[in-house]
Parts: C-alpha cells; sequence; structure tokens
C-alpha cells in the first residue's frame, strides 16, 4: 500500500515539475484586421509551434466581424493547425477602420477564381463564442500553467473576468483566471511622455478599465512605445519568402500599407516575452489606470500586478533580429523550395537529363508553330490559363512604348487569361515603358516581382546578390581589350541593385541609332559568347538587349521565373503559355525552350496580332 502510494505520490510530483518546467501553454486573444502585426504575431505563434516551443490552446478574436475569425482559420489552416480552437466575440465593440483587411485576405483567389487560402470551418457560426471558449479551455489546463497573449481590444478578457460559475467550472471569472494563469502578456497603452489615447485601449475602454481593475494575475505589458520605434525590415518580406506558394503573412503585410515601408512591431513584442523574454527589461511592479479617453497612468506599487516592458538601443537590435529569424523560417507545413521546386527546375533538368542525349535535348522545342495553333487551337485555348510575355522585340521595339495594335491584343487576351510580364530588365522600368499597363511584372529573371495590388503596381519581391564589382570590371576589361570594344559611352557596366550586371559592349548610355545597327543579328556577340560564359561559369549569361551581355546566378533565368509564379498562383507547368522572341541558346528566352514550356515564337513585334489570334479567335 505505501509502494501504491510512493507511486501516486511520485506522478502528482512529475506532473507539477512538468506543469512548470514543460512546453508553455498559449492563449492569443487578437483583433486580427485592423493592423498587420496581428499577422505576424500569429505566424510567430505557429513557429514556436512547430518548434515545440509553446502549445497554442486557443485564438480569441476581439474584433466584431466573422471575417476576423476566419482569417485566423485560414491561418491555421495554412499552418498545418487547423485543430486549434477559435472564439469569436460576439456583439463586441464596433469600430470604423479604413485601413481593415479581413475580408480582402479572406477573398483573395488564384488561377481559374480558386480561393488562395481556405479555412477549415464551413461556416463562422462553426466558431465558438469567446467567453464560452475561454472558460471551457482555462477549466481543462493545470494550475498556473497558462499565458494569455492579449494584443486587440480587451473585450473578451473583461467579458472572462465578470463571467460567473458554468457547466466548464464553478468558479468565477476572476477565481478561474487567478487559479490557471500565470500571467497575461499585453500589448496596449501609451505610457510615454505626454501619452495619450492608444488604439487597443481606445477600441473599448470600459473593458479596458475592468481588465485592470479585476485581474487577479500579473500583467506584463508592451507599450505603444516600444513596437513603435522598433521596426520590422521591409527588406525581410522582400527578400526572404521566395518560397514558390501564396503566403497568408506576406500577403497581409503586402497589401496592408503602400509597399515599402518598414513595420512597427507592437504584438511581436508580446508573443517574443511570453515566450522569451530575456529579451526585455521587465519594470519594476505598479498599477495602471485606464482614464476616460483611453489614456494611461502606472503608478508604481510594491503589491502592483503590472509592469512594462523596455529594451535599449542594444536590445531592440538584438530583439528585431530574432524577431526576423523566427519570422523568415520555412514553417513545417511548407516543403523545401529545394525539394518541392527541383522536378520543374532548370538545374534539375540538366542535371537529370541522360548524358548521351544532351545534344538532343538542347535541340527540344515545345514551341506552337503557326500550322498547329490553326489546327488545334480550340484545345490549345482550353488548356492553357496563363499567358506570359516578354516585353522588348515581342510586344514593341526595344525600350520603346507597345504599338496600339499590339496593346488592343494584350487587352483581349487580359479578359481571356490570366497574364503577366516575364523580362530581363527591372520590374518598374518594364512597368513604364508600357505605360503603365496593369499587369504583374516579374524582372531581372525572376529576382523581382510587382503586382496590381487594388490599382497600384506594388513591390512583393526583391531578391539581393550583390555581384562582385571588381571581378566583373577586370574581366569585361579584359573582354573589351581582346575583342576590340574599348570605345563606349557611359559606364562600362551596370550593376543592378539586384545583383544582376549588363555589359553593355557601347557602354550604358549608347547613341539610340547606333545601338540599333550594332548587332541586329548578334553575330557579333555570339562569336564570343562561348568565351564570356567560360568566364562566369556560376552566371547565367544571356545575349541581352541590342549591344550587350547580362549575367544572373544560376539559379535564375526565365523558367524558372515563370514556373515559379505560375505554381504559386495555382497553375501547372502544362497550363502556361510563353510568349518571347529570343529563344536560341544565349537567348533570353532560351531557359523556356529548354525546360519545355510551350511558347509562340515572335521574329517581328508587328506580327504579333496575326501570331497570337488562335488565343481569342475561334473561327
Amino acid at each position: 500500500m505505501k509502494r501504491a502510494l510512493h507511486t501516486i505520490l511520485t506522478a502528482a510530483a512529475l506532473l507539477a515539475f512538468i506543469g512548470c518546467t514543460g512546453t508553455p501553454a498559449i492563449i492569443f486573444d487578437t483583433d486580427l484586421g485592423n493592423d498587420n502585426d496581428d499577422a505576424m504575431a500569429l505566424d510567430m505563434l505557429h513557429k514556436y509551434v512547430d518548434a515545440g516551443k509553446i502549445e497554442l490552446l486557443a485564438v480569441m478574436c476581439s474584433k466584431n466581424t466573422d471575417a476576423s475569425a476566419t482569417l485566423v482559420d485560414i491561418f491555421d489552416t495554412w499552418y498545418g493547425h487547423p485543430e486549434i480552437p477559435i472564439g469569436k466575440v460576439v456583439d463586441g465593440a464596433d469600430i470604423v477602420n479604413p485601413y481593415e483587411y479581413e475580408e480582402r485576405i479572406c477573398n483573395l483567389t488564384i488561377g481559374g477564381g480558386r480561393p488562395m487560402f481556405s479555412p477549415t470551418a464551413g461556416s463562422p457560426d462553426e466558431y465558438e463564442e469567446a467567453t464560452a471558449l475561454y472558460r471551457k479551455t482555462l477549466a481543462s489546463q493545470r494550475n498556473k500553467s497558462v499565458t494569455i497573449v492579449c494584443v486587440g481590444y480587451l473585450t473578451n478578457l473583461a467579458r472572462l473576468l465578470e463571467s460567473g460559475p458554468d457547466e466548464y467550472s464553478r468558479l468565477s471569472g476572476v477565481d478561474l483566471v487567478r487559479k490557471k494563469v500565470k500571467e497575461i502578456s499585453l500589448m496596449g497603452g501609451d505610457f510615454s511622455e505626454g501619452h495619450g489615447p492608444e488604439f487597443n485601449i481606445n477600441c473599448d475602454i470600459p473593458s479596458a478599465k475592468k481588465v485592470f481593475e479585476l485581474c487577479p494575475v500579473p500583467v506584463v505589458i508592451s507599450p505603444f512605445h516600444l513596437g513603435l520605434k522598433a521596426l520590422y525590415p521591409c527588406s525581410s518580406i522582400l527578400g526572404d519568402f521566395d518560397w514558390g506558394v501564396s503566403h497568408p503573412m506576406v500577403e497581409t503585410y503586402v497589401r496592408y500599407s503602400p509597399m515599402p515601408y518598414d513595420k512597427c512591431t507592437f504584438d511581436l513584442t508580446s508573443v517574443l516575452y511570453a515566450v522569451e523574454p530575456e529579451y526585455f527589461t521587465v519594470g519594476e511592479r505598479g498599477t495602471v489606470t485606464v482614464n476616460d479617453d483611453s489614456s494611461v497612468d502606472f503608478t508604481p506599487s510594491e503589491d502592483g500586478l503590472c509592469r512594462i516592458l523596455s529594451v535599449d538601443e542594444v536590445q531592440q537590435k538584438v530583439m528585431i533580429d530574432r524577431l526576423v529569424e523566427i519570422i523568415t523560417t520555412r514553417p513545417a507545413c511548407i516543403p523545401d523550395p529545394k525539394e518541392t521546386l527541383a522536378p520543374t527546375s532548370f538545374t534539375h533538368l540538366m542535371e537529370t537529363a541522360p548524358k548521351d542525349s544532351i545534344d538532343a535535348w538542347y535541340a527540344c522545342s515545345s514551341r506552337i508553330d503557326p500550322e498547329e495553333a490553326l489546327a488545334h487551337g480550340a484545345e490549345i485555348r482550353k488548356a492553357k490559363k496563363l499567358i506570359c510575355f516578354d516585353l522588348d522585340a515581342t510586344l514593341c521595339p526595344h525600350r520603346l512604348p507597345v504599338p496600339e495594335a499590339n496593346k488592343a491584343v494584350l487587352d483581349t487576351i487580359c479578359k481571356l487569361y490570366d497574364v503577366v510580364m516575364v523580362g530581363a530588365g527591372n520590374a518598374p522600368r518594364i512597368h513604364r515603358q508600357m505605360d503603365g499597363y496593369p499587369l504583374d511584372v516579374v524582372g531581372n529573371y525572376g529576382m523581382e516581382e510587382y503586382r496590381m495590388l487594388d490599382g497600384q503596381f506594388t513591390i512583393v519581391k526583391q531578391l539581393r546578390f550583390p555581384a562582385d564589382t571588381a571581378r566583373f570590371t577586370a574581366t569585361c576589361q579584359m573582354l573589351r581589350e581582346k575583342h576590340g570594344y574599348t570605345e563606349y559611352s557611359g559606364a562600362p557596366l551596370e550593376f543592378h541593385a539586384s545583383g544582376m550586371v549588363t555589359f553593355g559592349l557601347l557602354g550604358t548610355t549608347p547613341d539610340p541609332q547606333a545601338k540599333l545597327v550594332f548587332d541586329p543579328d548578334r553575330a557579333k556577340r555570339r562569336a564570343f559568347y562561348p568565351e564570356v560564359v567560360s568566364l562566369f561559369p556560376d552566371h547565367n549569361v544571356f545575349i541581352g538587349g541590342s549591344t550587350s551581355f547580362d549575367f544572373v546566378l544560376k539559379m535564375f533565368n526565365k523558367y524558372d521565373a515563370t514556373l515559379k509564379y505560375a505554381l504559386s498562383r495555382g497553375y501547372s507547368k502544362e497550363e502556361v503559355l510563353f510568349v518571347g522572341d529570343d529563344f536560341d541558346d544565349g537567348g533570353g528566352d532560351s531557359h523556356i525552350r529548354l525546360g519545355g514550356i510551350d511558347y509562340v515564337h515572335i521574329t517581328d513585334y508587328n506580327e504579333l496580332p496575326q501570331k497570337l489570334a488562335f488565343l481569342y479567335r475561334q473561327d
């Protein structure tokens, strides 16, 4: 009997130990849909779940819209955690917010009008009422084991504290929180000098007052001015998510405010403190009073339950680096892009081609010729969903506007298919040359992407791989001297911000007429193209423009850029058609041919209406 009792006591002690040192249990309370830092904070929580650092017990929505809870569901589902319960506020505070985005993100579509993201629930009616879910969740947890991270209105917390006994617990809300909650990590309030109203407090002032009056457990506050000064770098959003998939957090970021912008980390700091408090300085104890105008006052007190977070300049830099590290971690639900894109990537095609058929493979073609288009036009129209265009010499003369006849063709095709520009030049330049035509543009062979979002041409990807300027300068000067191109106008090389390099044999600012007559059949550049390729084995080398060579790192080319764009929009390789002019070896469009994407070869931009008529004429 003593032995059995000893076993029971040992097990109880073990459970108590686990309760103190095990995986933190978190309830997240958010107003997702007002500001995009909520989306970034939710992203962090899912990364912590993937890493085994937390258990996300539930997510509560304090924003009084069904779309807010649906968007939480979309996030949970996308990250591979659809089982996490969602609570929504009922008859909560209504505010007018011109920046709200939840419905727009919920309604995004990809190829064929399919949803870009989908929730698990079939209807918002399936989400539980927040107060009931709070009580049910807390009642099932170990004592003093739950951390509540509240980054939205305080409506749900106030209702929890004011709740009475129910089917889940005989305790009042205050006693249930006292028993089960270890701490509340709360984003809210402006405690800086000359402080005033703050959004989370202001949206439901009565609830904020009740929380600070009734809360029986420690509240650690990440104040407005902390997140205001600590900015998440936009360069990370533009450069760290090239995974070939649509990402709900990234979509929220790029659609929330005109890009590019660095983002205040208000809500992110509360999540980081709840899991990794070592990044902060925690202030003295005290009490918080909420005033009628939503301003707040902090009064030091030894028995007070509130403390305020702060960081100095060194801590802030370390904290931002950690936030970037967390948010740019590829979630467990997304396979390694090297694995998912490998079956379609150009490098994979090259590596897996039979050794004895390389020459034959290089001669491969998926060209759609005029006869085939006439004979199988209906079949092609049915199969193709995404039309990708090159610009110069395809739609228009080099660096000149698109002729009206070709613009009319583009107008018609855009009504029937999804369309994107895939170019060698930088995306803004392509957009300007097209006089602001409303199309997505993939530039610099896939290092840049701009999209038309809400009628605005918006940067969404900007990869940076700085070139070795000394190496390029010395090697290209050697080539100039060897092949007789020592006279040039402007600079000898153009180093693009992306890392792409353009080696113009006539320089960066040649006479336009001289450019046109310099090398129309590319014979001059083809004569020493193999030599240029051999000198830059880590780069793809393209005979670009009318006088130049373009250099980009091996992983960038129009084939991979086209496929990555297509896959992220829900299209397969077979649903893509590329329209270009430069498919010969060394040409900017050559990888399209070698990779086996169906294409139409435009030899004269004036023939474009005739060559593409099969896409829209059904006679």
